[in-house]
């Protein structure tokens, strides 16, 4: 399957996300998500930007994936030498990630339903224009 065409708004089914089908999955969630937020009133619109505060989005999940996966490594490597082969692989992919943010598991962690920065922002600003219309 070849490369999907930009959809126009934010390009994620370009170059690394091909499942279109992932990207509306979460959209559709994020707008369920807000309008139950925005239906119940202030109160539960300030809990939903309070948990935005901590949601991790998907470069930081791929960050904490690689280091863990170094962490791993080098813990195992005291029963064999081979795990450093992990641990150099994921220290050698978190600095490709790092240096072009572009990572290898971008697109599991997104199949998995981690939004991008922009997303969660996205998100925020509609609360926030919510409440501001009370």
């Amino acid at each position: 399957m070849g490369p999907m065409r930009r959809n126009g708004h934010d390009g994620l089914e370009g170059r690394f996300f091909r499942r279109p089908s992932t990207t509306e999955r979460i959209r559709r969630r994020t707008s369920a998500r807000v309008a139950r937020a925005a239906a119940a009133g202030p109160a539960a619109l300030r809990r939903r930007l309070h948990r935005l505060d901590w949601e991790p989005d998907l470069g930081r999940g791929s960050h904490v994936l690689l280091a863990s996966a170094a962490l791993l490594g080098l813990g195992l490597s005291g029963r064999s030498r081979a795990w450093l082969l992990l641990a150099g692989a994921a220290t050698g992919l978190l600095g490709h990630e790092a240096a072009t943010g572009a990572g290898p598991f971008r697109w599991l962690l997104r199949n998995l339903g981690l939004r991008t920065e922009a997303e969660i922002d996205q998100e925020r600003e509609t609360l926030l224009a919510g409440l501001g219309a009370d």
